[in-house]
C-alpha cells in the first residue's frame, strides 16, 4: 500500500518482477487534504416488540443451557404479555 496515495497498491506478478500501482478505490475518497469528511448518519435500532420478547422468553430460553446466558440473551420482559 501506498503511503500518501489512499486506495493506491503496488503490485507484482513475481517476487522479483515489476511494480505497478493499481487503485482499489471506485470512486473518490471524501476527505483528505481540503476535503471536509461528515460521518454517516446514527441508526437507532428500535428494539423488540413486546410480543417478540415474550416468544424469545417461553419458546427459546428453555433451549439454553447457561442460566446466566437465558437472562443475557432472552430475559423475562418487563411487561406482561398481551393478549392476542
Amino acid at each position: 500500500m501506498v503511503k500518501n496515495k489512499l486506495g493506491i497498491v503496488l503490485i507484482k506478478k513475481t517476487i522479483d518482477g515489476e511494480e505497478s500501482e493499481v487503485c482499489l478505490q471506485k470512486c473518490e475518497v471524501p476527505f483528505g487534504k481540503n476535503k471536509t469528511y461528515q460521518p454517516p448518519s446514527k441508526i437507532t435500532p428500535k428494539g423488540l416488540s413486546l410480543e417478540r420478547q415474550w416468544y424469545l422468553y417461553k419458546h427459546i430460553r428453555p433451549h439454553i443451557p447457561d442460566e446466566e446466558d437465558k437472562n443475557m440473551t432472552c430475559p423475562k420482559p418487563n411487561k406482561t404479555k398481551p393478549k392476542k
